[in-house]
């Protein structure tokens, strides 16, 4: 990709009087924050374990579709190794940029 047609940084907010130092973040880092995606993702997660284990106790986890279990969980699994890549690019562009 040439020069003109990159994206641009977003312009920082201008710090409110009395608060950090420029340079300094003010909240919470970029890695710090919890995606959405982290967050329905843990939240599929847990309702998928709490689905076997209620089977489980019951005694019906012979009915479970383990097929559409197991393909929750891979797709879980890609879009999080998916986000963790995004994520380092995101931090190697704001290194060099």
């Amino acid at each position: 990709m040439d020069e003109p047609t990159r994206r641009r940084p977003r312009a920082q907010p201008p710090a409110p009087p009395g608060g950090t130092p420029p340079g300094e973040p003010s909240g919470p880092s970029p890695t710090a924050r919890r995606s959405p995606f982290g967050i329905v993702g843990l939240a599929a997660l847990v309702v998928v374990a709490v689905v076997i284990v209620v089977a489980f106790a019951t005694g019906t986890s012979d009915d479970l579709p383990w097929g559409a279990i197991i393909g929750v969980l891979i797709i879980l699994a890609v879009a999080w190794g998916i986000g963790r890549r995004r994520a380092a690019l995101r931090e190697e562009e704001d290194e060099q940029g």
